[in-house]
């Protein structure tokens, strides 16, 4: 196994951003959803896990963030990256 890039995103459109920036670098990537049937020990060099969590409340976020990031690390994905994206704010 390579060892692979984790990302954890709050969304999907977030996540595939992020993924297609190492696909321009020609990185293979992977987005998957927020499920235990990821494919944790693929060969690819970036793995983009989306948490569903940008609306959700903040403690659920912290319960599904920690499970995913437990899980990578634990399946030996390191690095680790969590993308966030800030609000926008009304002005």
């Amino acid at each position: 196994m390579n060892e692979c890039l984790a990302i954890v995103a709050d969304d999907l459109t977030g996540a595939i951003d992020t993924a297609g920036v190492f696909a321009s670098a020609n990185l293979a990537a992977h987005v998957s959803l927020f499920t235990s049937t990821r494919p944790l020990h693929s060969d690819f060099d970036v793995l983009c896990i989306d948490t569903d969590t940008r609306y959700v409340p903040a403690t659920e976020a912290a319960r599904r963030v920690r499970e995913e990031t437990e899980t990578l690390l634990s399946a030996g994905r390191s690095p680790l990256y969590k993308k966030t994206t800030r609000p926008f704010a009304a002005t």
